[in-house]
């Protein structure tokens, strides 16, 4: 399978926005929108990526916008539940997800269905085990908690790029 920090420095040229010394910074992008080597969404050169955060716990999405903006990335809305976060993804304008994968004891899995089917790059964040993901979803990034910076630019960057598991 192709290795994302490959793919990566490939197809975006971003080291001077990165540290040149960490092997990760190396492979990963800013969050600054490009096309999308997946055939997807066409993501404009122009303006930081617009995220949308779906994560019921307030301290971890805290976390995770607190890091993305330091990406450089906008977070468009953060939402802690399915029904508002499924509300949203029609009439919110926003580029990639973050999706907690258990929201107050649901799992986001309509949510994702629905991003997949509108070509919406999104990861999964999670603290448990993935294996009842369903099939169509477990090529997905995932981020596994507690998120730190490096995994969360990594994910941001397999999920842009069309990359999806690198096992």
């Amino acid at each position: 399978m192709l290795d994302a920090r490959v793919a990566a420095d490939t197809v975006f040229d971003q080291a001077e926005l990165l540290d040149p010394a960490n092997e990760t910074d190396k492979a990963v992008l800013r969050c600054h929108r490009r096309t999308s080597l997946s055939g997807r969404r066409r993501m404009p050169d122009t303006g930081p990526l617009k995220v949308l955060v779906v994560e019921d716990e307030s301290l971890v999405a805290l976390d995770i916008e607190t890091m993305l903006e330091e990406m450089g990335c906008t977070v468009v809305a953060s939402v802690p539940r399915l029904v508002k976060a499924l509300d949203l993804v029609s009439r919110l304008d926003f580029d990639l997800a973050v999706l907690d994968i258990n929201l107050a004891g649901e799992v986001v899995y309509p949510l994702a269905f629905r991003l997949a089917e509108r070509g919406i790059p999104f990861l999964f964040s999670t603290g448990y085990s993935t294996a009842d993901l369903p099939p169509e979803l477990r090529d997905r990034p995932i981020l596994r908690k507690p998120v730190m910076l490096a995994s969360l630019k990594r994910a941001v960057a397999m999920a842009r790029i069309g990359v999806r598991s690198v096992n």
